[in-house]
Protein backbone atom coordinates (compact mmCIF):
# COMPACT_ATOMS: atom_id res chain seq x y z
CA UNK A 1 0.00 0.00 0.00
CA UNK A 2 2.83 2.42 1.02
CA UNK A 3 4.70 2.19 -2.56
CA UNK A 4 0.80 2.46 -4.67
CA UNK A 5 1.68 6.30 -5.04
CA UNK A 6 4.83 5.33 -7.23
CA UNK A 7 3.67 3.20 -9.14
CA UNK A 8 1.69 3.14 -12.37
CA UNK A 9 -1.84 3.52 -12.57
CA UNK A 10 -2.32 0.42 -14.92
CA UNK A 11 -0.19 -2.12 -16.37
CA UNK A 12 1.42 -1.56 -19.64
CA UNK A 13 -0.48 -4.98 -20.56
CA UNK A 14 -2.40 -5.77 -23.74
CA UNK A 15 -4.43 -8.81 -24.51
CA UNK A 16 -1.97 -11.35 -26.03
CA UNK A 17 1.00 -10.49 -23.25
CA UNK A 18 -1.60 -11.49 -20.56
CA UNK A 19 -2.72 -14.85 -22.28
CA UNK A 20 1.41 -15.35 -22.64
CA UNK A 21 1.29 -14.57 -18.86
CA UNK A 22 -1.19 -17.60 -18.68
CA UNK A 23 0.17 -19.82 -21.12
CA UNK A 24 -1.92 -21.99 -23.00
CA UNK A 25 -1.71 -25.25 -21.40
CA UNK A 26 -4.55 -26.81 -21.29
CA UNK A 27 -6.93 -28.07 -18.13
CA UNK A 28 -4.12 -30.01 -15.39
CA UNK A 29 -5.32 -33.71 -14.70
CA UNK A 30 -4.18 -32.92 -11.14
CA UNK A 31 -4.68 -30.07 -8.76
CA UNK A 32 -1.45 -27.87 -7.80
CA UNK A 33 0.04 -26.93 -4.41
CA UNK A 34 -2.24 -24.37 -3.04
CA UNK A 35 0.56 -22.30 -1.50
CA UNK A 36 2.39 -21.97 -4.93
CA UNK A 37 -0.81 -21.21 -6.70
CA UNK A 38 -1.93 -18.63 -4.99
CA UNK A 39 1.43 -16.86 -4.76
CA UNK A 40 1.78 -16.77 -8.52
CA UNK A 41 -1.78 -15.38 -8.59
CA UNK A 42 -1.08 -12.70 -6.17
CA UNK A 43 2.11 -11.88 -8.22
CA UNK A 44 0.09 -11.85 -11.60
CA UNK A 45 -2.70 -9.30 -10.05
CA UNK A 46 -0.12 -6.92 -7.99
CA UNK A 47 2.10 -6.57 -11.41
CA UNK A 48 -0.31 -6.79 -13.58
CA UNK A 49 -3.49 -5.15 -12.45
CA UNK A 50 -4.89 -1.51 -12.79
CA UNK A 51 -5.06 0.23 -9.20
CA UNK A 52 -8.31 2.03 -8.67
CA UNK A 53 -6.94 2.77 -5.17
CA UNK A 54 -4.24 4.64 -6.52
CA UNK A 55 -4.07 8.50 -6.07
CA UNK A 56 -4.36 9.39 -9.74
CA UNK A 57 -7.11 6.55 -11.25
CA UNK A 58 -9.97 8.93 -12.05
CA UNK A 59 -11.55 6.52 -14.67
CA UNK A 60 -14.84 4.84 -13.53
CA UNK A 61 -16.67 4.56 -10.38
CA UNK A 62 -15.03 1.48 -8.84
CA UNK A 63 -14.37 2.82 -4.92
CA UNK A 64 -11.35 2.06 -3.61
CA UNK A 65 -10.26 -0.59 -1.85
CA UNK A 66 -8.60 -0.50 1.60
CA UNK A 67 -7.29 -3.00 4.12
CA UNK A 68 -10.00 -3.04 6.54
CA UNK A 69 -12.32 -3.91 2.82
CA UNK A 70 -9.97 -6.57 2.42
CA UNK A 71 -9.90 -8.14 5.96
CA UNK A 72 -13.84 -7.76 5.74
CA UNK A 73 -13.80 -9.50 2.54
CA UNK A 74 -11.69 -12.37 3.67
CA UNK A 75 -14.11 -13.07 6.69
CA UNK A 76 -17.03 -12.80 4.95
CA UNK A 77 -15.61 -15.18 2.08
CA UNK A 78 -14.80 -17.86 5.52
CA UNK A 79 -18.51 -18.25 6.14
CA UNK A 80 -19.88 -17.27 2.65
CA UNK A 81 -22.90 -16.40 4.19
CA UNK A 82 -26.37 -16.58 2.27
CA UNK A 83 -28.32 -14.02 3.45
CA UNK A 84 -31.43 -14.98 1.35
CA UNK A 85 -32.77 -16.23 4.56
CA UNK A 86 -32.48 -15.70 8.26
CA UNK A 87 -32.04 -19.42 9.08
CA UNK A 88 -29.15 -19.55 6.18
CA UNK A 89 -26.98 -16.76 7.73
CA UNK A 90 -28.42 -15.30 11.41
CA UNK A 91 -25.84 -13.06 12.27
CA UNK A 92 -25.11 -11.46 8.71
CA UNK A 93 -28.70 -11.07 8.26
CA UNK A 94 -28.82 -9.11 11.50
CA UNK A 95 -25.70 -7.28 10.19
CA UNK A 96 -27.29 -6.38 7.32
CA UNK A 97 -30.34 -4.99 9.17
CA UNK A 98 -28.17 -2.96 11.86
CA UNK A 99 -26.49 -1.95 8.66
CA UNK A 100 -29.71 -0.43 6.96
CA UNK A 101 -31.09 0.86 9.72
CA UNK A 102 -27.67 2.92 10.94
CA UNK A 103 -27.80 4.20 7.05
CA UNK A 104 -31.47 5.41 7.39
CA UNK A 105 -30.14 7.23 10.27
CA UNK A 106 -27.64 8.72 8.70
CA UNK A 107 -29.66 9.79 5.75
CA UNK A 108 -33.46 11.17 7.88
CA UNK A 109 -35.53 7.96 7.18
CA UNK A 110 -37.51 6.34 9.49
CA UNK A 111 -35.22 3.68 11.45
CA UNK A 112 -37.64 1.01 11.17
CA UNK A 113 -37.63 1.09 6.71
CA UNK A 114 -36.60 -1.90 4.87
CA UNK A 115 -33.57 -2.19 2.38
CA UNK A 116 -31.13 -5.05 1.57
CA UNK A 117 -27.67 -4.73 0.38
CA UNK A 118 -27.19 -5.92 -3.06
CA UNK A 119 -23.81 -7.27 -4.72
CA UNK A 120 -23.40 -4.01 -7.08
CA UNK A 121 -25.00 -1.63 -9.62
CA UNK A 122 -26.79 -3.78 -11.93
CA UNK A 123 -28.22 -5.89 -9.42
CA UNK A 124 -29.29 -2.84 -7.51
CA UNK A 125 -30.92 -1.35 -11.01
CA UNK A 126 -33.04 -4.64 -11.12
CA UNK A 127 -34.28 -4.62 -7.58
CA UNK A 128 -35.38 -1.01 -8.34
CA UNK A 129 -36.69 -2.02 -11.48
CA UNK A 130 -39.13 -4.89 -9.27
CA UNK A 131 -40.32 -2.01 -6.26
CA UNK A 132 -41.31 0.05 -9.78
CA UNK A 133 -43.41 -2.21 -11.83
CA UNK A 134 -44.77 -3.81 -7.94
CA UNK A 135 -45.50 0.20 -7.00
CA UNK A 136 -47.45 0.31 -10.54
CA UNK A 137 -49.13 -2.98 -11.16
CA UNK A 138 -51.73 -1.95 -8.10
CA UNK A 139 -51.91 -6.13 -7.90
CA UNK A 140 -50.59 -9.12 -5.97
CA UNK A 141 -48.20 -10.03 -8.90
CA UNK A 142 -46.68 -13.19 -7.12
CA UNK A 143 -49.96 -14.53 -6.52
CA UNK A 144 -51.43 -12.79 -9.74
CA UNK A 145 -48.74 -12.89 -12.10
CA UNK A 146 -47.98 -10.34 -15.09
CA UNK A 147 -51.35 -9.23 -17.00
Amino acid sequence: MKELPGKPVSPDLTPTKARQLLGSEGLPEKGGEPAGLLKQTASWLFEHSTFNGHPRFLGYITSSPTPIGALADLLAAAVNPNVGGWQLSPIASEIERQTIRWIAELIGYPTDCGGLLVSGGNMANFVGFLAARKAKAGWNIREKGLR
